[in-house]
């Protein structure tokens, strides 16, 4: 099986270029120092690539060495192949360490997947020197005090080596009752895992024993423990990422015990609903960092005070602190930096050339769409009809940037947009001089985004299957007084938004579209709204669409006659009616009058433009011939 596995590596290898389908993202960071105190990075990043037979994902695990400034294919991480039976494949580093920091001199952990599946170790100066078979490992850990010492960790089953790897003795072959997370730095008896119930436990023989040290959260989300030098504070991490359907959000809790981890030792630092990435300065005690966002936290006191230390381009999905100089490294999706208090120099940077294509700005692009939902004013109005959006034009503002113009059929202008090429933003210009970031297509699961004016988007990513080829998604949820929704997918653009809020719901799924020249899907238009010239026969007023909104929206209404049918015919007219419709804001302070004059019966639509107004929750009022209906719209800057 594995020689099959490499044959697929190798092929993908050489084919990145020839059909990618995805960029290759950097998703985790680790950094040693060598014995000259030079900086070595570790960084992983994956590919994925869809064809009609199979989904394949393939790793690459690099170094960067900070002296001669230079990037290199370190180890392939992995391949997964999934077939369409249902069949899946792959061979796996899932966990490599180093001797006594020598970058050189590394032991990993290779797990296979297939007919054959099982697990090995391999080593810089020897490959394969310790196997079994049928059994999923997933942790290996050098121990500090003596390099002989490798522990590999397989569920529940601790294999103890004591000759580099090479070798397992049955004797030090023994079962746990809990999950591993790590050993102690300081002393490879010490062990930390957390038991069935979610707490965080203590060994202190190497696993064949082990006590609660602590009950105050769910540890099932531990992805970090660190260990300060003083030997006596020692740090956790969690990440939860709660993926609803609704509002999906991360709970990261950041805590330290300043008394080894043991039992009534723990408090908690940090509480936050964003990812949260940790490293201490091994060189130093009571000094630890966390990125939060785009923003990168410093503490000299072991946590009890964080300060601002740094900004960082995007998010972080690892940080590490080199010691004895005052510079952080960085590893986001795209790239590795290097920041300081108050510079940031990019080593590494990768193409995010596919990222781009989530909306795909090209004069002549339009999307076809059919909408439907229903509306309350209280009682339910059911409504459904097709629109356009296109890419009507291009322009060079006066901050030399390029934007195009994307209009739907209910707009007179739309709005101008352009995605920044280096960080992958979408923004959204209202002047020549303003311009504000609406999107990250660089976020990755667990970033919470806070962009403009207050507005939250969480983010999850998957694939779809859309028009007979499976393509990457990433759906944005937007966190405010509605339930909001977006779906991007990649080489097409929004394919789906579900809007949800408290006098009503719609949904808009992509019917058709022409990119770059390239017909998908349906794009004929349907059920068209349009106003009509027939007479109604109640009066009503709707919600506006699109809602939320920014900056402009469309509110329709209906007039219904101010006579009788038998008084209309005798009199052979129909009787002017005095129609106001005008906009409020949430303290009823009158914001714009949209109409102030007679109007015949019939059905009406004006279009709102919010100008600068600031975002939030806004009403307009129709009022005539003793009727009179107010309704509420969101306006999202």
């Amino acid at each position: 099986m594995r020689r099959r596995l490499l044959v697929v590596v190798s092929f993908l290898l050489i084919s990145l270029d020839m059909f990618a389908q995805s960029d290759t993202l950097i998703y985790s960071l680790k950094g040693i120092e060598d014995n000259s105190v030079n900086t070595h990075l570790f960084y992983r990043a994956k590919y994925l690539n869809f064809t009609d037979n199979t989904d394949s994902t393939v790793d690459f695990i690099y170094q960067y060495n900070e002296i001669d400034q230079k990037e290199k294919l370190f180890l392939t991480g992995y391949s997964v192949t999934n077939y369409p039976d249902g069949n899946l494949t792959y061979e796996l580093i899932k966990s490599i360490d180093f001797i006594s920091n020598d970058p050189n001199k590394y032991i990993y952990l290779t797990s296979q997947l297939g007919i054959d599946g099982n697990w090995s170790v391999s080593r810089y100066d020897s490959a394969n020197i310790l196997e079994y078979g049928f059994t999923p490992a997933s942790k290996l850990f050098v121990s500090k005090q003596d390099s002989n010492k490798v522990f590999i960790i397989a569920g529940h089953t601790i294999y103890k080596s004591i000759d580099g790897g090479f070798t397992v003795a049955d004797s030090n072959i023994y079962q746990i009752n809990f999950k591993y997370v790590t050993f102690s730095p300081f002393n490879d008896s010490v062990m930390f895992g957390i038991d069935k119930a979610g707490n965080l436990i203590k060994s202190v023989d190497q696993g064949r024993s082990n006590f609660i040290i602590d009950q105050s959260v769910d540890w099932h989300f531990t992805d970090t423990i660190l260990f300060d030098r003083d030997k006596q504070h020692v740090y956790a991490l969690l990440n939860e990422h709660i993926n609803r359907e609704k509002y999906p959000y991360t709970l990261a809790t950041l805590m330290v015990s300043d008394e080894k981890g043991n039992a009534g030792s723990w408090k908690v630092l940090v509480e936050n609903s964003n990812r949260i990435n940790v490293c201490i300065d091994d060189s130093l005690t009571g000094n630890i960092f966390y990125s939060e966002g785009n923003e990168i936290f410093k503490s000299t006191d072991f946590g009890s005070e964080f300060l601002h230390y740094a900004y960082a381009k995007n998010f972080p999905i690892g940080i590490y602190k080199k010691p004895k100089k005052d510079n952080l490294f960085i590893a986001n999706v795209n790239g590795i930096a290097k920041v300081t208090s108050d510079s940031t120099e990019w080593l590494i940077r990768k193409s995010i050339k596919q990222a781009l294509t989530y909306l795909p700005l090209q004069i002549g692009n339009k999307w076809v769409y059919s909408t439907g939902g229903v509306s309350y004013d209280p009682e339910a109005h059911p409504f459904s009809y097709d629109y356009i959006t296109t890419v009507e034009k291009d322009s060079i503002f006066s901050n030399g940037k390029r934007y195009f113009l994307v209009k739907n059929f209910y707009e007179h202008y739309g709005n101008w947009l352009r995605i920044d090429s280096t960080q992958g933003l979408l923004y959204i210009s209202y002047s020549d001089n303003e311009e504000k970031a609406v999107e990250n297509f660089l976020a990755v699961r667990g970033d919470e985004n806070e962009l403009y004016d207050g507005n939250i988007r969480d983010v999850t990513a998957s694939d779809t299957l859309l028009w007979n080829k499976k393509r990457l998604t990433k759906i944005f949820y937007y966190s405010s007084l509605y339930t909001y929704k977006e779906t991007y997918c990649q080489g097409i653009g929004i394919i789906r938004r579900d809007n949800e809020f408290d006098f009503g719901n719609s949904t808009d799924v992509l019917k058709g579209c022409v990119i770059n020249g390239v017909v998908y899907g349906d794009t004929t238009i349907t059920d068209v709204a349009e106003v009509t010239n027939k007479t109604p026969n109640r009066f009503n007023l709707s919600q506006n669409y699109p809602n939320p909104f920014n900056p402009a929206t469309t509110i329709k209404y209906t007039l219904t006659p101010s006579l009788s049918q038998r008084e209309r015919v005798s009199e052979g007219r129909v009787r002017g009616l005095f129609v106001t419709l005008r906009v409020y804001d949430v303290l009823g302070r009158e914001i714009a009058t949209l109409v102030n004059k007679k109007q015949v019966p019939g059905n009406y639509q004006v279009t709102f433009d919010a100008g600068n107004l600031p975002s939030g929750v806004y009403f307009y009022r129709l009022k005539t011939n003793g009727f009179s209906e107010s309704k509420k719209m969101l306006l999202i800057r």
